[in-house]
């Protein structure tokens, strides 16, 4: 709804969910791996920590890449009602390429207390 009203364009929540569970088939294979990081949180000692950053890390991959995806079709003109599947999945691949990179980069630039650093994708 805030990334409709940001580019102007028309919001209906029905159609919303219809492209969010259209494009949700390109985030399965990320999603898929959360369940093996829930797993990881039965290993003694460092499962906790590390089955907790490995899902914070893919969920935050996972919005960066749908929220990404939906701001370059916007900026094309885009409307919700023109969201073509097909056309999302290869998109939304090579953002969440990028998105891993920028996570990587966020999650230095904290511990490094730094300002973080974080490219679009195009």
């Amino acid at each position: 709804n805030e990334l409709c009203k940001e580019y102007e364009v028309e919001f209906k929540e029905s159609r919303a969910k219809n492209v969010l569970l259209s494009i949700a088939g390109a985030i399965l294979p990320i999603a898929a791996a959360m369940p093996v990081a829930s797993i990881v949180k039965f290993v003694p000692i460092i499962g906790q920590s590390a089955g907790s950053i490995a899902l914070s890390s893919m969920s935050s991959a996972s919005t960066y890449t749908v929220g990404h995806y939906l701001i370059n079709h916007f900026e094309k003109a885009g409307t919700l009602e023109d969201v073509e599947p097909s056309k999302a999945k290869q998109e939304i691949n090579k953002i969440y390429e990028k998105s891993k990179d920028a996570i990587k980069n966020l999650k230095n630039s904290i511990t490094k207390s730094e300002e973080p650093t974080v490219e679009t994708a195009e």
